[in-house]
Formats: structure tokens, C-alpha cells, sequence
């Protein structure tokens, strides 16, 4: 069969102004990835800078046996939807593929827990729960 896969990966989300009613928060969300299967692995670190439903990123993939990467993404959010895009341009010396053009990838998350119901149901937990000071 095939090795054991290990996938570890760590992030945060730091905010780096504030929000309100009018003006959404402006935060920074540095992450790093790893995965090693086998004699292969790969390391990714980089961040994502958000403000409203638009998001773009820089990331640095180190191969252990491959090449390695610069990464750049950008996404857009509307309600339970988010579209992203991300550009993979090989930097390894020796190890491009002549006229590849970079690797294209696009991506469509889809989250139900920001639906309107979702936030509606959230919103009236929070506010509706009459017997909350007697636990």
C-alpha cells in the first residue's frame, strides 16, 4: 500500500484594523503547511491579507525532493460562496519546465455556515437566550 501521509499545518488570524457596521476589518492570516508522504514532503508558508470579501496572498513552497515555488492567490467572497485563484511559478534552478507557464488553479469553497439563516440563527442565540444568567 501506500506510506502513511502526515499533514500538519498551523495558522492565525490577526487584525490589523479594526471593523464596523460600514467598514469591514482588515486582518493578515499567516499559515504554514506541511505534508510528508513517504520519501516526498513539501513545506508551505506564507499569508493571505483580507479586508471584506476580498483576500490576496503570497505563499513559498519548499519541495524536499522536487522544486520549489512562489505562489500568489486572490479570492472573493459573496455569502456562502468563494471563488479563488492561485499561480504557481516554479523557482528552482535547473528544474523549470520550459514554457509551462506556471501552474493555474482555481478553487470554489462552499461554506453553508455563512448562510443568511446560519447568521440569523447566531445572531438570536446570542441575544434571545433568556436563561443564559441562570447557568
Amino acid at each position: 500500500g501506500l506510506p502513511l501521509r502526515l499533514t500538519l499545518q498551523a495558522g492565525a488570524e490577526l487584525t490589523l484594523l479594526p471593523g464596523n457596521n460600514r467598514i469591514p476589518s482588515t486582518f493578515i492570516a499567516p499559515a504554514i503547511l506541511f505534508v510528508k508522504q513517504g520519501d516526498q514532503g513539501q513545506v508551505n508558508v506564507g499569508t493571505h491579507l483580507s479586508r471584506g470579501p476580498l483576500a490576496v496572498g503570497g505563499f513559498y513552497r519548499h519541495a524536499f525532493t522536487n522544486s520549489d515555488a512562489l505562489i500568489g492567490t486572490v479570492s472573493f467572497q459573496y455569502e456562502v460562496f468563494k471563488i479563488g485563484y492561485s499561480y504557481d511559478f516554479t523557482v528552482a534552478s535547473g528544474l523549470e519546465v520550459p514554457d509551462s507557464g506556471g501552474s493555474h488553479e482555481i478553487s470554489l469553497l462552499i461554506n453553508l455556515d455563512n448562510s443568511e439563516t446560519q447568521r440569523r440563527k447566531r445572531y438570536a442565540e446570542r441575544y434571545n437566550d433568556c436563561f443564559k444568567i441562570f447557568r
